[in-house]
């Protein structure tokens, strides 16, 4: 999901705090993979637009630009 939406893996952690477990999302394990439901991704996806929306122009290039070069 990280790399689909360009959300950073540190954003998706702290996303996980407005979710409610077992139902948005379950986690396998210590250091292992944390499945997400289609709500959940939905809860996550929805929260990174909105701060899109709030962002300036210039964080928004400097977003894309960061993006570009990790590729």
């Amino acid at each position: 999901m990280a790399d689909e939406y360009n959300i950073s893996r540190q954003t998706l952690h702290g996303r996980l705090k407005n979710l409610q477990e077992g139902i948005e999302y379950r986690r396998l394990g210590e250091r292992q993979p944390i499945l997400l439901s289609p709500e959940g991704v939905k809860k996550i996806v929805k929260s990174t637009i909105e701060d899109y929306e709030n962002m300036s122009k210039e964080e928004l290039i400097n977003i894309i630009k960061e993006g570009n070069k990790r590729k």
